[in-house]
């Protein structure tokens, strides 16, 4: 409604020309703040719009999304008008109670993106939380972590899954015996005993401004090379 009268001054003008029993026209000021709060609640209108989207995984974008209130909430409290002001300080104080906390599946689902990783997942708990550096780093430690005990799970299901169509265990004598001692004294220990987490977060990121990029897509295909983190996102981004 506010946003089909913000620009209908002319509209009210004439109404209260031709209809002297119309006297409540909006003033010039009423339409300027009429403006400014569409322009504030339009933030909110287009972000439930993308978390209701029920063909697109929308897990993955939830923390950026409520980033992106947050610093705009904050940006609204020194804006100049006081009703603003006003307004922006009780929507931190609600705000806050529901995301001044990370939930668990919504930074697995950060670190699951290949776009974002943990190297995102930092900058979004600190534009959340206003914490020091060392602090967010902490909690970025701690989601990390909690993916990495989620993998040790799934490893333990996909071991009994595959117990009774194991291949026979491959002789280690004669030829393969020799190359195997030549590729373990050519590669480092620490490549030996990298884990796949590891792995995925060193690699380099997807460009954030890949047009069309569908993270289902990309872990159907690029995934394989991680198959207990491919899993993991499976269920991860199943979560509404």
């Amino acid at each position: 409604m506010l946003s089909l009268a913000s620009p209908c001054k002319a509209v009210f003008n004439r109404a209260a020309i031709v209809d002297k029993s119309y006297d409540c026209a909006p003033s010039e000021e009423e339409l300027a703040f009429c403006r400014e709060v569409v322009d504030r609640l339009r933030l909110f209108n287009d972000i439930t719009a993308v978390f209701s989207g029920t063909d697109y995984v929308t897990a993955n974008i939830q923390l950026l999304k409520i980033c992106e209130t947050k610093e705009k909430i904050r940006n609204w409290s020194v804006c100049g008008n006081p009703i603003i002001e006003k307004m922006s300080i009780e929507m931190s104080e609600k705000f806050d109670k529901y995301w001044k906390e990370i939930q668990g599946p919504m930074g697995l689902a950060t670190i699951l993106d290949p776009r974002f990783k943990t190297d995102y997942l930092l900058g979004f708990i600190e534009t959340l939380t206003g914490e020091s550096h060392e602090e967010c780093t902490e909690k970025v430690s701690e989601v990390r972590n909690s993916l990495y005990e989620l993998m040790k799970e799934y490893e333990v299901e996909e071991d009994e899954d595959n117990t009774e169509s194991s291949a026979p265990p491959l002789s280690s004598s004669g030829v393969l015996s020799q190359i195997s001692a030549r590729v373990a004294s050519r590669r480092p220990a620490a490549a030996r005993f990298k884990t796949e987490l590891e792995r995925y977060l060193e690699d380099e990121l997807v460009p954030i401004e890949t047009e069309n990029f569908k993270i289902l897509d990309w872990w159907k295909v690029a995934g394989t090379r991680y198959p207990i983190l491919r899993k993991v996102a499976r269920d991860i981004f199943a979560i509404q």
